[in-house]
């Protein structure tokens, strides 16, 4: 059994999801969810934000969710984090133009 480490659950929140997805999911926003260790989180909160920066991806809001005592084998390092937000990158920025195209829509409907 692995050891437990004492981790935060950090929230990435990158782009709202359009009103027709969050009807059918419990989540409002596309992004990720990291669990890094306590000790290390102000150096890994800088490294999340600027590897969203370094592949363009947009940043609504990140937090702490929890703190808990996880196996050592489930905390995110550097690498691990990197590679979500690379292989998610094109992703998130089409749903961000699509959002902003669909929220253009709605203002456009109102005049």
């Amino acid at each position: 059994m692995s050891e437990l480490t004492e981790c935060a659950n950090v929230r990435v929140d990158c782009v709202r999801k359009s009103l027709e997805c969050s009807q059918y999911s419990s989540e409002d926003y596309y992004g990720f969810n990291f669990n890094v260790k306590t000790e290390e989180l102000d150096r890994m909160g800088m490294f999340i934000y600027n590897t969203l920066e370094k592949y363009e991806v947009p940043l609504i809001n990140m937090y702490i969710a929890q703190i808990k005592d996880i196996p050592s084998n489930n905390i995110d390092s550097i690498n691990t984090i990197d590679k979500a937000i690379k292989d998610s990158a094109s992703l998130i920025i089409e749903a961000a133009d699509k959002y902003y195209e669909y929220m253009q829509s709605l203002c456009y409907r109102r005049r």
